[in-house]
């Protein structure tokens, strides 16, 4: 999140790319899910594609170590033998 406002008062938010792979990509699908707070070490890879006669340009992170932080809270008791932390993620709720 940025530390200004637009002009309609507004913070600003900036959606970053993050690409794993492997055993990591599987912990973060089964384990993270929107709210989850990680922290995140790799090096940036940019990129271009033409789309519909447009140039288009990525920004991704390449992550090499990915450390979770927290979990968001939950109110869903569907197992009350999976700590909130080891739920996996719902992907139809995520804003991408």
């Amino acid at each position: 999140r940025r530390a200004y406002r637009n002009e309609e008062g507004n913070t600003e938010t900036d959606f970053i790319n993050i690409l794993t792979f492997g055993n990591q990509a599987e912990n973060c699908a089964k384990y993270l899910k929107k709210g989850s707070k990680i922290s995140v070490a790799g090096r940036i890879q940019t990129g271009s594609y033409e789309k519909d006669g447009v140039k288009r340009y990525t920004f991704d992170i390449m992550a090499e170590e990915i450390e979770f932080l927290s979990t968001p809270k939950t109110t869903n008791n569907s197992d009350s033998n999976t700590p909130p932390e080891l739920t996996p993620i719902d992907d139809d709720n995520l804003p991408f």
